[in-house]
């Protein structure tokens, strides 16, 4: 009997292994990060544009006038950002602009590219949405 149950059990496991392909691993988005670039506009720390992801799904951050809060997933290279709560100061013109396009590029984003130096891109499928270019943020 003993023997028929660890060929049932082995047989099991490898029918298991057979079946599903092991998922890939989510993108190493985890991490404090300060936005270096929307689309091809160049972002200086001093804006203090910031992105933080934590490793239970959580992310947060600054767009250098209001702060934002919510939740994301991650499969493979593939990062979606769910609708984020956001405070509602006002702030100087250029400012704003580059909120809306930050929160823009947040909530199109749907795959991240680990780049040189640490950097990684947040983008939309295909056209849509403007990438996000991070940089690790120093403590």
């Amino acid at each position: 009997m003993r023997r028929r149950l660890t060929a049932v059990t082995a047989a099991a496991l490898i029918a298991g292994a057979l079946c599903c392909p092991a998922q890939a691993q989510a993108p190493a988005v985890v991490g404090d990060w300060s936005v270096l670039a929307i689309g091809n506009e160049a972002i200086a720390a001093e804006a203090g544009l910031t992105v933080t992801f934590t490793v239970d799904g959580a992310v947060s951050g600054s767009t250098g006038c209001n702060s934002f809060s919510g939740r994301y997933e991650a499969r493979g290279a593939g990062v979606t950002i769910l609708p984020l709560r956001m405070t509602r100061r006002g702030c100087p013109e250029v400012e704003m602009r580059r909120e809306v396009a930050m929160m823009r590029a947040l909530g199109t984003t749907r795959r991240a590219d680990q780049r040189v130096e640490g950097r990684l891109a947040l983008m939309g499928d295909g056209n849509a949405g403007t990438e996000l270019l991070l940089g690790p943020r120093a403590p």
